[in-house]
């Protein structure tokens, strides 16, 4: 009840999707995050940038979400993913409070060459566990 009174005071995230980049509206705000993040070599890795060259002293390794590529096939990629989403809601809500917000993915098909079919289904975990209230899908 009180997710339903509180989604009445904040906007839609409408999120066009693309292997490299994603781009979030949310009112008239706009974000472009790529799809990329960079973690440390720590045990467990902790995670440096999201979307942006990392230069710090720390070692890290980029991670691509939507790459094939060999060195980063074993690696689980759910929550980079998770992070990358709850970035990108807190960065749009700003220095206000985060209401959950109703997520709107646009264009999930283009990513099905990495998740074989399964898109919507891991778009939509990952929203949810990075804090949208709702997910729909507009492709």
């Amino acid at each position: 009840m009180i997710d339903y009174i509180l989604g009445l005071f904040t906007k839609d995230i409408i999120c066009r999707t693309d292997p490299h980049s994603f781009f979030f509206t949310q009112g008239n705000k706009s974000l472009q995050v790529q799809a990329y993040l960079y973690v440390s070599d720590d045990n467990p890795p902790r995670i440096m940038s999201v979307g942006n060259e990392f230069s710090g002293f720390q070692n890290c390794r980029k991670i691509s979400l939507f790459e094939r590529a060999a060195e980063t096939s074993a690696i689980s990629k759910g929550p980079y993913l998770d992070a990358f989403l709850r970035y990108a809601f807190a960065s749009l809500a700003g220095r206000r409070a985060m209401v959950r917000p109703k997520v709107i993915f646009k264009n999930s098909q283009s990513l099905q060459e990495y998740l074989s079919g399964y898109q919507q289904s891991v778009l939509s975990d990952a929203a949810a566990r990075a804090g949208a209230r709702e997910i729909h899908f507009k492709d």
